[in-house]
Formats: structure tokens, C-alpha cells, sequence
């Protein structure tokens, strides 16, 4: 019966507009219409409540608050979240097409910046080509749209996390399952975020939850992370002891990662990483 709206056309011909019943008590057919929330839902409730609204009650003031209910199931969420946001034909290409499509997609005037939607992460968030292209290591992409004077800020933009495409880049692969193998998806990966370290402002730079892009890339499931690609990083600046906002250390990162880290956790202490930094659940990097 959930997401039935059937079920909620036969509740409000028993319950009249204005009469403050429509209150979703637990275990009855409105509550089960509502509880897993569908958009025809979400839909069917805000007609309701503009009826209700006329007649001077109001859904959203009962005690349960069904519209609520409806709108945190997943599926309504997404859908609220994705308003405003679109997919193109570019963004839904970046993803693995090579540079001969990508070109002429472009040439064709496909756009280059528009307020995109991709799901990650259990939600939909406000990305840039170069986000998704970084996120699937597409380093042939990014070379195309860095190509494009005029597109290069790109490097610059953050989503909605405060999140930089060369911090999506170091979490290659966290937002969707890769099409190539773990040792190819690693050495892409690398590729990618050597081709962005010349352009981004400043590597220590931090996303809404205090990481940088070293952090990130010790949190990253592709290892050995190469030593070359964490040495670019120090020498750009990046903050070899920096914390997140759970007081994690890049080394703190790849001490988790063990075995597969340990050539990481090894030229990370050769630099002098602190492993006597507790993190904010109190438990040391080593």
C-alpha cells in the first residue's frame, strides 16, 4: 500500500477538506500511503494541502505533519533536490566517452556550464563537468575542458560540500562503481590528479568537513597511492599534519587502509608525519 495513491483518494473522500483529520496516525491506510513516499505522493499531498489552505486549515500544522513524512522518504527527496538541477548530454557523456565525441559534442555548442545533478553520496548535489569527469578519472576529458580558455574557472568552483573537482578527483571512483579495474582505475586516477594539481588555487584548501585534497587521497580505496603524486601535493603546500573536521590525519587515513597502505604510511612518517595525533574519537594515527 505504500507510495498508493489510490489509497489516498479513498482517505480524503472519507475526510472532507477542513476537517482536521488528515493527520497520518500510525497504522492507517493514509499513514501507510505516505510512508514511503512517492513523488505522485508528494504531488497529490501538496494539491491536498492548497485545499486544506483554502478552507482555512492547514496539512502541515496536524500534529504528524504527513507532507513531511512523504518528502523524507528518499525518492521524494531526490526529487526535490534535483529541481533546478539538470543532466545534459554532456554531463551524461563525460562520464567514459573519449576526446573525439567529447570535441564535438563541444563544437556542436553543447554547454559547458550549467547547474548539473548527480547523486552521490545519498544525494544530489550542485556539480561542474570537471567534478564528474575528476570523480571517474575521464583525465582525457578534463584535458578537453581545461583546453577552453574561457572554461578553466572550473577548477575554482565548489558543489554544495564546499567540495573542489581536484577533491572529487582524490575520492576517485567513492561515487560510482568504475568500469575498469582497480590497478587501471589507480593509475587514472593518478593521471587525473596530476593534470589538476597545476590549476587549483591552493591544494590545502578544504572542503565543508575540513578535508584536503591529501587527506581525501589516503581516504581514497585505490592503493599504493603513488609517492611521486604525494610529493607534488607537499610541495604545493598541502598540510601534512592538517586534521578534518573528525580530527583525522592523512596519516590517520592510511593507517586504515592497511596492508595495502603501508608503502603510503612509510614515506608519509619519512616526512615527518605526527603519529602521536589523536583523532576526535581519541584514538592515535599509529
Amino acid at each position: 500500500m505504500a507510495n498508493d495513491v489510490e489509497a489516498l483518494e479513498e482517505y480524503f473522500e472519507k475526510h472532507t477538506v477542513g476537517d482536521g483529520r488528515v493527520t497520518g496516525s500510525r497504522g492507517d491506510v493514509f499513514d501507510e500511503a505516505i510512508r514511503f513516499g512517492s513523488v505522485d505522493v508528494y504531488h497529490r499531498l501538496v494539491a491536498y494541502q492548497k485545499a486544506q489552505a483554502a478552507a482555512g486549515s492547514d496539512l502541515l500544522s496536524l500534529p504528524d505533519m504527513p507532507l513531511l513524512d512523504a518528502c523524507s522518504a528518499r525518492q521524494v527527496g531526490m526529487y526535490l533536490e534535483r529541481q533546478g538541477l539538470c543532466d545534459t548530454v554532456l554531463s551524461l557523456t563525460i562520464t567514459h566517452a573519449g576526446p573525439s565525441l567529447l570535441r564535438r559534442l563541444i563544437d556542436l555548442g553543447a554547454p559547458l556550464q550549467v547547474p548539473l545533478g548527480f547523486e552521490a553520496e545519498s544525494s544530489i548535489i550542485d556539480a561542474t563537468l570537471l567534478h564528474i569527469a575528476a570523480t571517474y578519472a575521464n583525465f582525457e576529458a578534463i584535458e578537453i575542458l581545461l583546453s577552453v580558455p574561457e572554461e578553466r574557472d572550473m577548477v575554482n568552483m565548489r558543489d554544495e560540500l564546499g567540495r573542489l573537482s581536484i577533491h572529487w578527483a582524490a575520492r576517485c571512483g567513492v561515487h560510482q562503481k568504475p568500469m575498469t579495474p582497480d590497478e587501471d582505475m589507480t593509475r587514472r586516477a593518478a593521471e587525473t590528479m596530476k593534470l589538476l594539481l597545476p590549476h587549483p588555487p591552493d591544494v590545502a584548501l578544504r572542503n565543508n568537513d575540513g578535508e584536503t585534497t591529501l587527506g581525501l587521497i589516503t581516504r581514497s580505496r585505490y592503493y599504493p597511492v603513488p609517492t611521486e603524486l604525494l610529493s607534488r601535493l607537499l610541495e604545493r603546500g598541502a598540510p601534512l599534519n592538517g586534521t578534518d573536521a573528525r580530527g583525522n590525519t592523512p596519516l590517520h587515513h592510511a593507517a586504515q587502509k592497511l596492508p595495502r597502505s603501508l608503502y603510503t604510511i612509510r614515506f608519509l612518517l619519512e616526512q615527518s608525519a605526527n603519529p602521536s595525533l589523536a583523532n576526535a574519537d581519541a584514538y592515535g594515527s599509529a
